[in-house]
This record gives C-alpha cells, structure tokens and sequence, in this order.
C-alpha cells in the first residue's frame, strides 16, 4: 500500500470533478464496492466509582452541548449501553442541582468511570475501529476518500494505491461517513466507482465482467 504524494491528491482532485457517477464500465467490466459495517452495535457506559452518576449524552458538533440527546443514571457497580455513535458526554452527580464531574468529546468507545466525587475519572476503553480497504479486482487501483459535505470531491483526505488482492489499506479517522472513490491509476486517473460509505467498514473493491 502506498500513500498518495500532495502533488498527487491535487492533480487528482482536479481530474475528478468531470466524473460524478457512481457506477462505471471499463472494457465491459464493472466495479462495485462491498461494504461490511464492523462497528459495534452499542457503547458501554461502566461506572466504577462509588457513586452513582448521571450520563448526558450530545450531537459530537453540539460544542455548547446545551440540547442533550439523551440521559442515564448509573449506580455504582453497574452499567449502561447506548447505540454507537459519536458523543459529546457530560457527567454529574445527580442531586438537587447536578453536580458536574467530567466532560468527554468525541467519544465513540466504551467508557469506564472510577474513583471518587474528589477524584473521578472517565477513560475510554476502545476506539473507532479503522476503515479498510481491500482490492478485489487483480488489478492495480487507487483510492481515494472524501468527507461527505465535499459533494465536488474536490479536497481528498486519504489517497492509496493498492496494487493487487494482497494488499490493503487502512484509514483511523473520525467520520460518520465519505466519499469513496476508486481509479485506475495513470498519467490520467479514470475512475471506476465512487459512493458514500459509511465508516468503521470493511470495504472491498470488487470487478465483474
């Protein structure tokens, strides 16, 4: 696997404004992309401490997290699951004006809290698991992510090359989703097939006749 040159993602992101379709035949061949989400399907809030807490949980973009998406309490020794996502978190005390403990952002793994109303700590146990890329074609590709608001896929935020089925590769950033897309790799890149997928995905380039 091999990371894209700046130069590179520049020439590329200029050549791939003329291709906007999601879906291409090349020599009467087609390319698809297979998309197996690996992302777990809840996040575990486990309190260790020995007091019980109150866990508010906000949109990862509410940085005034004023507008709470939802809210558990949590006794000492007990947990709670929550649909995987990314989450700003606030947690309290719970009493007749909550007490403010700690503040987490982007938190998108499990999270274990421990110690005492002095001395309380939240630390994440698991992160995002990666994005991989796999090359189903026996053919030398490149490719090619996007964050999904760049419609135009203007600015690449990753480019790799991966030259036959044995490679892959791999991306750890935070995205909910991007842009994929994939070339064949030249003096002139064309593309084969691009569409938004979703992250923590293992996704598979693949080539039928």
């Amino acid at each position: 696997m091999k990371k894209m040159s700046y130069y590179g993602i520049l020439l590329l992101a200029v050549l791939n404004i003329s291709h906007p379709g999601s879906l291409h035949a090349q020599e009467g061949s087609y390319y698809t992309l297979g998309v197996q989400n690996v992302a777990p399907a809840k996040i575990t809030f486990t309190n260790n401490s020995n007091l019980e807490v109150k866990v508010i949980l906000y949109k990862d973009n509410d940085n005034t997290m004023k507008i709470g998406l939802t809210s558990f309490n949590i006794k000492p020794g007990k947990s709670h699951s929550y649909k995987t996502g990314v989450y700003n978190v606030k947690i309290f005390k719970p009493q007749f004006l909550d007490k403010h403990l700690e503040t987490k952002k982007n938190v998108s793994g499990n999270l274990r809290m421990s110690g005492t109303e002095k001395k309380f700590s939240a630390v994440r146990l698991s992160a995002r698991e990666n994005t991989v890329f796999k090359n189903n074609t026996k053919e030398k590709i490149k490719i090619c992510l996007y964050k999904s608001s760049d419609v135009m896929k203007t600015i690449p935020i990753a480019c790799y090359e991966l030259k036959d089925n044995t490679s892959t590769a791999s991306y750890s950033g935070d995205e909910k989703s991007f842009f994929v897309s994939v070339f064949v790799p030249g003096l002139i890149d064309r593309l084969l097939v691009s569409q938004i997928c979703p992250d923590q995905s293992v996704i598979t380039v693949n080539k039928s006749n």
